[in-house]
């Protein structure tokens, strides 16, 4: 099973319940099968396939829009965006996992405006201090780039 199964018992419940879906029906299929007289047996097989197709595809696409989420979640905070958080509402079944995920980023931004904050009053506090200068040949290595 993928891990997401292993962690989330939410998840790993609907996959059961998707399996035993289908094992339900494929018993009825044979005990149709056994007994063509009566109809019922296949209404009721073709019921439970349909259950279980159901809540297949409903976990199946549960589980993208997680992934997609989670994706665009650490592509946003790759490229800067401290503010970048997970809709725990909109992905209830790993609500755990976003929560932790969104003070993961919480608590970056916190450090970065430490840092930032840090940085800065050092520099008020030494107004004689001059920035380190490059040796010449960065210089005229930086200039020659550009």
């Amino acid at each position: 099973m993928p891990p997401g199964f292993a962690t989330d018992p939410a998840i790993a419940r609907r996959a059961l319940a998707a399996v035993a879906l289908v094992l339900t029906a494929c018993a009825t299929l044979v005990a149709a099968s056994a007994h063509s007289e009566l109809g019922l047996l296949w209404v009721g097989a073709a019921f439970l396939l349909v259950a279980a197709l159901w809540s297949g595809a409903s976990l199946m696409i549960e589980l993208r829009r997680w992934n997609r989420a989670v994706l665009e979640f650490s592509e946003r905070l790759e490229a800067g965006d401290l503010t970048s958080r997970i809709d725990v509402q909109r992905n209830p079944l790993h609500a755990p996992l976003a929560e932790r995920l969104n003070a993961c980023a919480r608590s970056l931004a916190r450090a970065f405006v430490a840092v930032s904050r840090s940085a800065h009053e050092s520099c008020r506090a030494s107004p004689t201090r001059q920035p380190p200068t490059r040796p010449a040949a960065t210089r005229a290595y930086a200039l020659s780039a550009m």
